[in-house]
């Protein structure tokens, strides 16, 4: 049976844990744009720096070319040999400067994009097999949009670099003119300078993929409102069960609340605020204890339990305060509440004597 949610519109924007599932499988803002650029910048930047070696070294290898070697002409062999030996260093260096050019470049985009490596983007899938989803992909707007990216690439770059040969064409004509040391200096600029132009070709088409890829990025991990609410109760926990655990929890404190006030011989309240619950027993106890306090709803509570229990109340604002922030419950009270307790707890044993003989009812104590 399918999901009464399966139809469901993806509105709701992607929370913390779908993101970080998505950076532990290996999805990532990836931007094939920012990718080439960055080879492009990279490469720049190592034919700047070295760039002095690289000029000497084609220096000697043309030197060494234009002048006459008696040493190839003694033997074939020498002449291969010499072209083996020149090739194999050429591409040694060549090899060298991409290797450092490619570690860059994977450093770089790892601290861009927080990159781990995920084993799971490694497993083998039937559904990359499937020739209609090949089909789709080939016409789907994705490889539309990426084709118009190169068109517009190349045609960008075609324009920088027709106005920049434009620019230099005079002095392009002259580097055959010009003593081959002067020539090929003139001319490594002329090239590296073109490629710094071609790279401005490369900045409009880099700005629109890193957005699109970003909105993309985003837009694939949105969820529905049902997947939202499924991920809450997953991490949160169902409020319904988490409102039945607070009634649960509510309940207890409740019957604990009844039970020490039950045993208490005194409340003393502040009518609005606090109430704290007294028990003290000369035989076993060295000073009162608090059996229980609380304060707003439940303190109200508690003075409705002690009417009913006819356990005295004694309303004292200033007092029921300091046993409040002093007290906790099952501890004594602090010794500077000594005398003003036991004045109340004077009281609390006239009430008794006056509930079994009867007579006049005992006086509060004041300014407690």
């Amino acid at each position: 049976m399918l999901s009464n949610h399966s139809g469901e519109d993806k509105t709701e924007e992607p929370s913390h844990y779908r993101l970080k599932q998505a950076h532990q499988e290996g999805k990532k803002k990836y931007s094939k744009e920012l990718h080439f650029f960055l080879v492009f910048l990279i490469n720049i930047f190592f034919l700047w720096f070295f760039s002095k070696s690289i000029f000497l070294y084609f220096l000697k290898l043309i030197t060494q070319g234009l002048n006459f070697n008696y040493f190839f002409i003694i033997q074939e062999n020498n002449l291969f040999l010499y072209l083996n030996d020149l090739v194999k260093n050429g591409l040694t260096y060549i090899l060298i400067f991409e290797f450092f050019c490619v570690l860059f470049v994977l450093i770089f985009l790892m601290l861009l994009n927080h990159t781990i490596f995920s084993i799971k983007r490694l497993k083998f899938s039937y559904t990359n097999l499937n020739f209609l989803n090949g089909i789709k992909k080939i016409f789907s707007l994705s490889v539309w949009l990426e084709l118009f990216k190169k068109f517009l690439n190349v045609c960008i770059i075609f324009l920088l670099f027709m106005w920049y040969i434009n620019v230099n064409f005079y002095e392009i004509m002259q580097l055959s003119l010009k003593k081959p040391f002067c020539s090929l200096y003139i001319g490594y600029n002329i090239f590296f300078t073109s490629i710094l132009v071609g790279m401005l070709g490369l900045l409009p088409a880099l700005i629109f993929d890193i957005f699109w890829q970003y909105n993309q990025y985003y837009k694939e991990l949105k969820m529905t409102h049902h997947e939202v609410k499924e991920e809450f109760k997953q991490f949160e926990g169902d409020p319904n069960i988490k409102r039945r655990i607070r009634e649960l929890m509510k309940s207890k404190i409740y019957s604990k609340m009844l039970y020490n006030v039950n045993k208490s011989h005194v409340i003393v309240t502040n009518p609005i605020h606090y109430a704290i619950a007294l028990q003290y027993d000369a035989k076993k106890m060295i000073a009162p204890k608090v059996l229980e306090k609380a304060k707003g709803y439940l303190a109200l509570k508690m003075c409705e339990v002690a009417k009913k229990k006819l356990i005295p109340i004694f309303q004292s604002p200033l007092l029921a305060r300091k046993l409040y922030q002093k007290s906790a419950i099952g501890e004594f009270i602090s010794e500077d509440l000594y005398i003003a307790i036991a004045e109340i707890l004077a009281w609390v044993w006239k009430i008794k004597r006056w509930r079994e003989k009867g007579g006049v009812y005992p006086d509060k104590p004041q300014n407690l």
